[in-house]
């Protein structure tokens, strides 16, 4: 099959104000050129007239990364700072400031958002809708998590909007190996495929099987391993609306029930036996008896 490369190098994620889908971006990009360890470790600062270190290089590098990702009426602030990590913490502390609290009682909901606001300063947004790159659905039938519009962040940076969907993350019956005869191919750009794809995986278990398979190969990927990648890619095209939902229970009896009901039917379809002994029991159909 011909392959045709056509992948361009990403664009540097650029910070819009929403700190936490930015840092997400970033550390993922940065973890993709290896310069990730001397953001969060920190180097120690050069002397004059001593030749840099490959961390110290590193970290010059690491920091017009960031450079280039902020605004220039940010960038006026962080111009003072002596390395990449210094930046790092100095964005976190500055725009880090989201608070995401669960529960049932709603008179600790309340107690809890005023002794916030009187402590921090701190301002209610209601009901949370987008935090972290998943969007959230909140309904009085259940909750459903979402990451649309992750999924076309990743298809655009990566010049496969215009992509033909396919039904399936993986050819069937695709066996991959290291394929040391094939021809090589940009492991940075392999990288942030599979960085990228790893944290959809929170909202898609459809895909983890995949990205598992491909995440195999990243230190010498070749186009075997980037038809696998793409085609994982090509699947999300035509399901960037999944997510998971969940089913609001009206008691917690309702759901023990229910385990109940499929433990018994397990047992009836089977004989008494358990499911790996039985080869005709493949793949029940626990949701008819639900």
């Amino acid at each position: 099959m011909a392959f045709e490369n056509n992948f361009v190098q990403p664009a540097i994620p650029r910070f819009d104000g929403h700190y936490d889908h930015w840092s997400m971006l970033m550390e993922n990009f940065l973890r993709s050129k290896e310069y990730w360890t001397v953001v969060i470790s920190g180097v120690a600062e050069s002397i004059e007239g001593v030749a840099l270190t490959d961390a110290q290089l590193k970290d010059l590098k690491a920091k017009n990364y960031l450079f280039q990702a902020i605004d220039r009426s940010i960038l006026e602030t962080i111009l003072c700072k002596n390395t990449a990590k210094d930046i790092w913490d100095y964005m976190k502390k500055k725009y880090q400031d989201d608070l995401i609290f669960t529960g049932t009682d709603d008179f600790l909901f309340q107690e809890f958002k005023k002794s916030m606001m009187v402590e921090f300063e701190m301002s209610d947004l209601g009901m949370m809708h987008y935090f972290l790159g998943m969007e959230v659905v909140q309904s009085t039938k259940g909750i459903f998590i979402s990451q649309k519009k992750y999924v076309q962040e990743i298809l655009d940076r990566f010049q496969m909007k215009d992509c033909n969907p396919v039904s399936t993350p993986t050819e069937f019956g695709l066996k991959l190996n290291k394929d040391h005869e094939g021809k090589k191919v940009d492991s940075t750009i392999y990288k942030q495929i599979v960085g990228s794809l790893m944290y959809l995986t929170a909202t898609r278990p459809d895909i983890m099987y995949s990205v598992s398979l491909i995440s195999r190969y990243m230190e010498n990927p070749t186009e075997i391993h980037l038809l696998a990648a793409k085609r994982i890619l090509r699947y999300l095209q035509g399901t960037k609306d999944f997510g998971l939902f969940y089913k609001k229970e009206t008691s917690m009896l309702t759901q023990l029930e229910k385990l109940v009901v499929v433990d018994s039917w397990l047992k009836l379809q089977c004989n008494g036996c358990p499911l790996s002994s039985n080869p005709q029991i493949h793949n029940p159909d626990i949701k008819s008896i639900i």
